[in-house]
């Protein structure tokens, strides 16, 4: 009987172990389950700042062409400025009209080789908030 009851209580703990790794095994199946919905609210949430970080690039390129276009503008009015201003002291000063006036073409040249300027596309700009023109008008 001696076997008898050691082959019992083999088959009780067999059947304690079994029942405790059936729960560990539940444990484990809700433990994957939480971490499943983790998982796909992660990836919604990776999906949403993919869009918006696609959506923040386009606009920064907008911006980037933007400011490209601005910085030939203010390049053209400067330089449409800087021919005026020639004019304008050629007209003032008759007396030294001829050597003003060849002054006035070679800056009125220079004026329109700044005009032709165009950045390239992947330079970058940096606006700055302390322009002060060069030249003084007053």
């Amino acid at each position: 009987m001696d076997i008898l009851e050691q082959l019992q209580d083999k088959i009780q703990h067999t059947i304690q172990a079994i029942e405790n790794l059936q729960l560990e095994n539940m444990q484990l199946q809700e433990d994957l389950e939480a971490l499943r919905g983790q998982l796909a609210s992660t990836e919604a949430t990776l999906a949403e700042r993919d869009q918006e970080l696609a959506s923040l690039r386009d606009q920064n390129n907008q911006l980037n062409q933007e400011q490209t276009r601005m910085s030939h503008e203010h390049h053209e009015f400067e330089a449409r400025v800087m021919s005026l201003m020639q004019t304008l002291e050629s007209v003032v000063t008759p007396e030294t009209n001829a050597p003003a006036q060849e002054e006035v073409q070679t800056n009125n040249q220079e004026a329109a080789q700044q005009a032709e300027f165009q950045p390239q596309p992947e330079e970058t700009f940096v606006q700055q908030d302390n322009f002060v023109p060069q030249n003084s008008f007053v």
